[in-house]
């Protein structure tokens, strides 16, 4: 708590800032009642047997874990008190996403990401704020974000710091499948860097890097995702293949280059990648962009449907990250201020709407 009050009083702008964005997306989780899965997953007698229905899912459905425990224990507590950590954990992941930009970061950045989010996180309802699919993707997304932002930086490594750094990445790799699996390539690229430029490996990276694999392996191998495949009936993929392929290829780039799922963040993005001035950044930028597009390329071995649904927050969060590095060091001013200005404008419409529907829900 004394280091909460420390770093309120050294950064009270951004503190006053995100407190505001706090309380709004409070209230729009409060308007949000329980949805869907929420009440399959809320069934528990006692605390043995929600670990028990768990291996369950995860012998017959997915082997997504760390988010279906999540989601479990959130639905065994009060849901004004998941209103209040769904919330701060909002709050954590657009300040991570900024935390990418800038050591420390300024409040117009910090309103200009989430006002992005606002406009283009895909589904906002169902990965933000419904409480299966918030745990499923907000959450598991702020643990992998912090896991990338830890791993770029340099560290002293110990003993007890190499065992957390191998369990941190445990955690991280088994968050979510195509949004791990482009962490895995970014962050194995990272140690390749870091051994040519210093001939030698951090033992904790690496460690990590070997957790993240571990944990990714035990998500995707689960026995349950080949009895969930078998059970997808939204398409034909029964004749292998070439024509599986093509077909995941061809769904693949409607999710890149179609206007309504994620071709206007991708022109920003790149608009943003030409006008920055910093070379470091542009190349870094660069690597989080091929993480992006990854996001949504690694679901074609996976043989299911690739569409613009739930499962692209990864790919969208990492071209945010791209976006507000490449915005930091704009070096002009009025095309700078013109950009937030009408990003700002077109949130507060979302917002008005997206307040006037969630209270209509409320009411329902």
């Amino acid at each position: 708590m004394n280091q909460l009050d420390r770093w309120v009083k050294q950064h009270p702008a951004l503190a006053i800032t995100m407190g505001l964005v706090l309380l709004w997306i409070f209230i729009w989780n409060l308007c949000t009642p329980y949805v869907g899965d929420d009440f399959a997953l809320q069934h528990a007698y006692g605390y043995a047997d929600l670990w028990k229905r768990e291996f369950v899912q995860y012998m017959t459905w997915n082997g997504r874990s760390i988010a279906t425990l999540l989601a479990r224990h959130m639905l065994q507590v009060p849901k004004l008190l998941f209103d209040v950590l769904n919330s701060i954990v909002f709050v954590l992941y657009v300040y991570l996403i900024c935390k990418f930009a800038q050591e420390d970061v300024q409040p117009w950045l910090y309103l200009t990401i989430t006002m992005l989010v606002i406009l283009f996180a895909p589904f906002f309802g169902q990965t933000v704020l419904w409480l299966t699919g918030s745990c499923n993707y907000l959450w598991t997304t702020t643990i992998l974000l912090a896991y990338v932002l830890w791993f770029l930086k340099a560290h002293q490594c110990s003993i007890s710091k190499c065992v957390l750094a191998f369990f941190f990445g445990v955690l991280a790799g088994w968050t979510n499948e195509n949004t791990a699996a482009a962490m895995i390539v970014l962050t194995f690229v990272w140690l390749i860097q870091e051994f040519l430029d210093a001939h030698t490996l951090s033992k904790d990276k690496l460690l990590a890097w070997v957790g993240s694999l571990l944990g990714f392996a035990c998500m995707v191998l689960a026995p349950g995702n080949k009895i969930r495949a078998a059970h997808d009936v939204t398409v034909d993929l029964s004749k292998g293949g070439m024509y599986n392929l093509i077909h995941d290829l061809m769904d693949a780039t409607r999710v890149l280059f179609d206007a309504k799922n994620e071709l206007v963040l991708w022109i920003l993005c790149v608009l943003v990648l030409v006008i920055a001035t910093s070379k470091a950044k542009k190349q870094r930028m660069i690597g989080f962009m091929i993480a992006s597009a990854l996001c949504v390329l690694a679901i074609v071995p996976l043989n299911i449907q690739v569409l613009y649904d739930r499962s692209m927050f990864g790919s969208f969060t990492f071209l945010l990250i791209a976006i507000g590095m490449g915005v930091v060091h704009i070096p002009y001013p009025i095309v700078k201020r013109v950009g937030i200005a009408l990003v700002s404008c077109f949130a507060m419409i979302q917002i008005f709407q997206g307040t006037l529907d969630l209270g209509y829900t409320a009411y329902q």
